[in-house]
């Protein structure tokens, strides 16, 4: 089987090299394990790919070459090691495999033939597959886990807020692999939610789709939040996160991306180099991978920290400084100093709809938090309607903050914006905080015109989209 294997790999590596030249530059590179774990082929935290031959060998080339190329993508962008930092790693697997689906797709690897591949459609709920399909993984991870929360009917599976059509993944069991709405994943209970039979389990996170549930049309995901694909399941259909184990190797691949010495930062700037090699690559030869710029730029350039840019924003129009004859420049006594002049507030809004996370909300408070210790803060909670303004004129108030925020509704910032513009003051700086999705941005926009004339400084801190605001700051989250 070892040999066999070995040539199968090598043909649907072949067969990757002359599909994608991106791919095919990482895929020498990437260290392969044959492995009975994976329910299909998977991928470590390390980058190693696990190919389970049984399952492997009854593929067709193109299929192998679709399990390859899926694979060596999660093991060169790191999806794995970055789905260890957030809630759900699964539900961040999903996103990840249907991110690489559609790329691998518009690279025309026959999909079709992949076993049960998750897609953009899948999400459709969500948003149109053609933007889905422009999005990070991170991006797509976030907006999943909006439609998630806790189910108070079966005693701590999560489910989703909002089912759209195909939701019998939830509602009537089954929860094992199947299709037409039973789910993709692992369901550890016996009693699904609402009553069905071999459901959701404890712990399982339930996303819908849309349409009849089928591979291609949508259907309930059970995706357990915590776990990995040695422990059940593994392949396409999401949780092909596995934990490393050993095996025969098929191909060593590059001694520097599995160098045990060197930390994780080091390996994660090794892999950067190679992405961005095989970009060079692919450029070259005309073959540029459209479908995942938008996933390679975000593996390529990490998050700033946007709280030192926030507060620096902050800062920058809290001092302002006037020429003054006053105060004779220190350089030159025939020329004018500068006098610095403090703030007199800043205007906090805050979007407290019903798109903003909890987490989001902290994160914004905890800035509110950062800017009272500059100066006095006016906080504004806002969603359909702007709510009653709050004074902040300690840390110790903006502590208290939690409890009196208001909200829920829709996303509409105009009643901010011109709450904000009556108490505004030559010198203040104003701060927006919200997820960039505003039902009103369009009409909004000769507010925040006259907000940025008038303020000193005009900030936007977004955890998602940009907002389109002329003369603001853009900060994201």
């Amino acid at each position: 089987m070892g040999e066999d294997l070995k040539k199968a790999f090598d043909e649907a590596a072949s067969l990757v090299m002359l599909k994608s030249p991106f791919i095919g530059s990482l895929l020498y590179k990437v260290r392969v394990i044959a492995s009975k774990f994976p329910d299909v082929a998977g991928v470590d935290r390390f980058g190693v790919v696990y190919i389970n031959p049984d399952k492997f060998m009854k593929l067709s080339l193109r299929g192998r070459a679709f399990v390859v190329a899926h694979e060596v993508l999660h093991a060169a962008l790191r999806h794995p090691a970055r789905g260890e930092k957030v809630e759900a790693p699964l539900v961040f697997n999903l996103a990840a495999d249907a991110i690489i689906n559609e790329a691998l797709a518009d690279d025309g690897f026959p999909i079709n033939e992949a076993p049960d591949p998750v897609r953009a459609s899948s999400f459709s709920f969500i948003a149109p597959e053609d933007e889905i399909k422009r999005w990070s993984v991170e991006k797509l991870y976030r907006e999943l886990m909006r439609h998630i929360e806790r189910c108070d009917g079966c005693g701590g599976c999560l489910k989703v807020k909002v089912l759209a059509g195909g939701d019998r993944g939830n509602k009537e069991g089954k929860s094992g692999g199947g299709r037409k709405g039973e789910g993709v994943g692992k369901g550890g209970g016996d009693e699904g939610c609402e009553g069905g039979k071999g459901g959701m389990g404890e712990g399982d996170y339930v996303v819908p789709g849309s349409g009849d549930g089928s591979a291609s049309g949508g259907g309930g995901f059970a995706v357990p939040a915590t776990g990995d694909a040695s422990e059940g399941g593994g392949g396409l259909a999401g949780g092909d996160f596995v934990a490393p184990h050993d095996g025969e190797v098929i191909r060593e691949g590059d001694p520097k991306l599995y160098d045990e010495n060197a930390d994780e930062n080091t390996i994660n700037d090794r892999w950067r180099g190679a992405v961005e090699n095989a970009q060079m690559v692919a450029k070259t030869a005309g073959k540029e991978p459209f479908g995942l710029l938008r996933e390679i730029e975000a593996f390529l350039k990490p998050k700033l920290n946007w709280r030192r840019l926030l507060r620096a924003a902050i800062s920058s129009g809290l001092q302002k400084h006037v020429s003054t004859w006053k105060r004779p420049s220190r350089k030159h006594s025939d020329f004018p100093g500068y006098q610095k002049y403090g703030v007199r507030r800043v205007h906090a809004l805050v979007d407290t709809s019903g798109s903003i996370s909890e987490e989001e909300l902290r994160d914004f408070l905890s800035e509110v938090y950062g800017a009272a210790r500059l100066s006095q803060v006016v906080v504004r909670a806002w969603d359909a309607q702007v709510y009653e303004k709050i004074d902040v004129k300690s840390p110790s108030d903006a502590r208290k903050l939690a409890r009196k925020m208001r909200g829920g509704g829709g996303t509409t910032i105009s009643p901010a914006l011109k709450a904000a513009l009556r108490e505004l003051r030559s010198g203040d700086v104003v701060v927006v905080f919200t997820d960039g999705y505003l039902f009103d941005e369009d009409e909004a926009q000769p507010l925040f015109s006259a907000v940025a004339s008038r303020a000193a400084k005009s900030i936007v801190v977004t955890t998602d989209r940009e907002v389109k605001a002329p003369g603001w700051t853009q900060i994201h989250l």
